[in-house]
C-alpha cells in the first residue's frame, strides 16, 4: 500500500442495512442486554418501527451508496426527499433520521467508515400539537355517564382535569377537595 490508513467499507448501504435492525444483529442483541425483564433498553415495537423505516424510506431513497461515501449533503439531500415526496410528519422524519443516525453511529464504532455523515446535521423543527382538553362541563357529562357516586364522581373530575395519576389520587382525602359545582 501507499502508507495510508485503510478506513471504511467498500460494502453497499443496502447490504449493511439489511440485517442491522434484526432480532439477531449484534446491535439489537446488546440493546436488548443493556435492559432487564422489567425495564428493557429496547422493545419488540420500537425494533419493527425501526425495519419499516428501512425498507419503507431508507432503501428507497438511499440504499445505492458505499457505506463509506455518505457526507452530510447525502444525509440533508435523504432529509430533503422525505420532506417533498413523502407525506409524513416532521416528527416521523426526525424519527427516520434517528435510526439512519443509529446505523452510521455503528459503523463508525465498528470502524467501517472514519466519520460520522451526521455531524452537524440537527432535528427538524417541530410545532408543538395543542392538546384539546375537555371543559369542566364535558367532563362532567362523561363522569355522569359512569357512576352515580359523588366521591368517586369527584376524584374522576380531579383526575381528568389536573391529569393526577391514579397513587396521588387515592392518596386524596375527602377534607382536599372542595366541591366548586
Amino acid at each position: 500500500d501507499d502508507g495510508k490508513i485503510q478506513c471504511g467499507s467498500d460494502s453497499m448501504f443496502r447490504t449493511y442495512a439489511a440485517s442491522f435492525y434484526n432480532a439477531d444483529s449484534t446491535w439489537v442483541m446488546d440493546k436488548k442486554s443493556l435492559g432487564t425483564e422489567n425495564k428493557p433498553c429496547i422493545g419488540e415495537i420500537q425494533i419493527k418501527k425501526y425495519q419499516g423505516f428501512v425498507h419503507n424510506y431508507i432503501n428507497k431513497y438511499i440504499s445505492n451508496k458505499l457505506v463509506s461515501s455518505f457526507t452530510p449533503s447525502d444525509i440533508k439531500e435523504f432529509r430533503q426527499k422525505l420532506l417533498e415526496n413523502e407525506k409524513l410528519s416532521r416528527k416521523t422524519i426526525n424519527d427516520i433520521m434517528s435510526c439512519l443516525r443509529i446505523m452510521f453511529t455503528s459503523a463508525l464504532d465498528d470502524g467501517l467508515i472514519s466519520r460520522n455523515p451526521f455531524r452537524g446535521i440537527k432535528p427538524l423543527i417541530t410545532e408543538p400539537k395543542p392538546r384539546d382538553a375537555f371543559s369542566i362541563d364535558e367532563v362532567k357529562q362523561i363522569v355522569d355517564y359512569f357512576s352515580n357516586n359523588e366521591l368517586i364522581k369527584t376524584f374522576i373530575i380531579v383526575a381528568a382535569c389536573t391529569g393526577m395519576r391514579l397513587a396521588e389520587i387515592n392518596s386524596l382525602r375527602k377534607a382536599n377537595i372542595k366541591n366548586r359545582r
